[in-house]
């Protein structure tokens, strides 16, 4: 029985995240915010940017149909994932539940668990932005209070 690579597609996002998609032969799964899109893989590494932008990661073999696949994924995007959410039905999410229907095999922990750089990248800045509100706040005192000569008359 012939079977084919089941290879997952992922290019970074500013640095901090990765898109996820699956391909299958010639045709590339890819899912967004606009749902479920089959690319023929010139098209998806002329979005992408090229392919030096594109790392693969072979997560194993199939001896499905293309038709099989395809089918659980268009099922998939119109049921379990109908409408895209950044932290649990993204990306990612989506390429797992394909690779592990047409391999029985997950995608690497790293790309599957990355909603928690969102929530993490939130609090980052918050606490950053914090420190610098304090920062500015006990140098603006410190500063009136030097120059202030109702406070300090040594500097009259």
């Amino acid at each position: 029985m012939d079977h084919k690579e089941v290879i997952l597609l992922t290019n970074s996002i500013y640095g901090c995240a990765n898109h996820c998609a699956v391909q299958i032969n010639d045709k590339i799964l890819s899912y967004d915010q606009d749902g479920l899109r089959i690319l023929k893989k010139e098209e998806y590494i002329k979005e992408k940017g090229g392919e030096k932008k594109i790392k693969r990661h072979l997560i194993g073999r199939s001896y499905k149909t293309d038709e099989e696949i395809l089918t659980f994924a268009k099922k998939l995007s119109t049921c379990a994932f109908e409408k895209y959410d950044l932290i649990t039905r993204n990306c990612c999410n989506f390429a797992n539940k394909v690779t592990d229907f047409a391999c029985q095999k997950s995608i690497p922990y790293l790309y599957n668990n990355q909603s928690w750089i969102i929530p993490l990248s939130i609090f980052i800045i918050l606490f950053l932005s914090m420190i610098f509100i304090d920062v500015f706040v006990t140098y603006k005192n410190k500063k009136r209070h030097f120059y202030d000569p109702m406070i300090n008359n040594a500097y009259i």
